[in-house]
């Protein structure tokens, strides 16, 4: 049996929240000021104008797998403190700058931070809830997570009017953050591993299965379109004239919200649409560009992004938790970063797949690139749609 040493669960459970504010804060603080940011910059570039969103998802990779190797040598705790120092630097660093190298190079850097301290959102409950209340807290830390990135966003756009810069001072929060955290969690794991000498964790160290690896490709796919839409959303909102910058911040941060949502009602979902659970996730994500590109007003902007997120909440828990289920219990941790793998990937080959929308549409405007991809998602959602039909005839 596991043993337990004792904690205070309210100052845990404060201490948990501080863990969850890095989950999307470097996407929600940035995204609705990127069109700040490129009349600013002079950014001509659609390319350049994603990696400032999407960038960090690619330094993050390779700190995501040294984040599991890390937390084998030194507690949770440490590497989220050295991640989020990281992070800070990155984060605010990009701010003293006025040029969009080297505000790509503090993103690169944050990035780094990300991988360190994003893992850790789901993995630390379980060195400190027993059993169910881990996987409780787990989906009430994913939960919080997108109440931070929800909060962040709109005070991103609230601040949007005095400058970008005054909006990524928003990276400093988390100074007290981390400060709370330390003060809040124990440095040791209060719930400590089974010792059953009947029981060998080593076991069954073979390949991953195939089936993680389409996990990953599937998880890549949909992260084109639905951070092609994230990261320009504020641009789409400006060139429309839908909203202020104020108000592009508060409907960008109805993705994060109800990522949260759907995340957190994700075991419902699931159980209601089954095999035809991913066929929905990809039909969130057309609905969200049919109310962008076919309704002109704020509020259906808000309804647009909303049902990005709800995309968001289903995708990513169906591909971890389906590739975790693959694996056995010695490999599941790696599956999942595999499959995290993916998604960063995915989200930064969203600004290649902008610029070679706007190539394939001939125009560089966000609704060319948005109506492109509207019907690759159309597409993508009869595609899964046939699949589960496919695998019912079979079985």
């Amino acid at each position: 049996m596991q043993e337990r040493r004792n904690s205070n669960p309210v100052t845990l459970f404060i201490g948990m929240i501080m863990f969850s504010f890095f989950s999307s804060a470097h996407t929600q603080i940035a995204s609705p000021v990127i069109s700040a940011m490129v009349a600013d910059l002079g950014i001509t570039s659609t390319t350049a104008v994603g990696m400032i969103s999407t960038l960090p998802s690619l330094t993050c990779i390779p700190s995501v797998l040294i984040c599991g190797k890390l937390c084998e040598k030194a507690s949770k705790k440490i590497v989220w403190v050295i991640g989020s120092a990281i992070w800070l630097i990155g984060g605010y660093g990009a701010a003293l700058f006025d040029s969009i190298a080297m505000v790509l190079v503090f993103r690169g850097i944050l990035g780094v931070g990300c991988g360190l301290v994003i893992p850790l959102v789901t993995a630390i409950p379980v060195d400190y809830y027993p059993g169910s209340k881990a996987a409780t807290q787990i989906g009430v830390n994913t939960g919080i997570a997108g109440l931070w990135g929800a909060l962040l966003g709109i005070l991103s756009g609230a601040l949007a009017g005095s400058g970008w810069q005054t909006a990524f001072l928003l990276h400093l929060a988390a100074i007290p953050v981390v400060v709370i955290g330390c003060i809040c969690v124990p440095s040791r794991p209060t719930v400590l591993p089974e010792t059953s000498s009947g029981t060998d964790v080593e076991q069954d160290k073979g390949k991953l299965p195939g089936v993680v690896f389409l996990y990953a490709i599937i998880i890549c796919v949909s992260m084109l379109p639905i951070m092609a839409c994230w990261s320009y959303a504020s641009v789409f909102i400006a060139e429309e004239s839908l909203a202020t910058e104020a108000q592009a911040g508060t409907a960008i941060s109805m993705i994060t919200l109800f990522s949260a949502v759907s995340s957190l009602l994700y075991g419902k979902i699931a159980a209601f649409f089954k095999r035809l659970l991913p066929a929905f996730g990809f039909g969130c994500i057309a609905l969200a560009f049919v109310f962008l590109l076919l309704f002109r007003s704020y509020a259906t902007v808000i309804i647009g992004l909303a049902f990005l997120g709800l995309s968001m909440g289903i995708l990513v828990p169906y591909v971890l938790a389906g590739a975790a289920m693959a694996s056995s219990l010695a490999r599941q941790t790696m599956a999942q970063s595999i499959v995290l793998c993916g998604t960063y990937a995915g989200q930064f080959l969203s600004s290649v797949w902008y610029t070679l929308a706007t190539w394939i549409t001939g125009s560089t405007s966000a609704r060319a690139v948005f109506n492109f991809n509207m019907w690759v998602s159309i597409a993508l959602t009869a595609l899964f749609i046939v699949t589960a039909l496919f695998r019912k005839k079979e079985n």
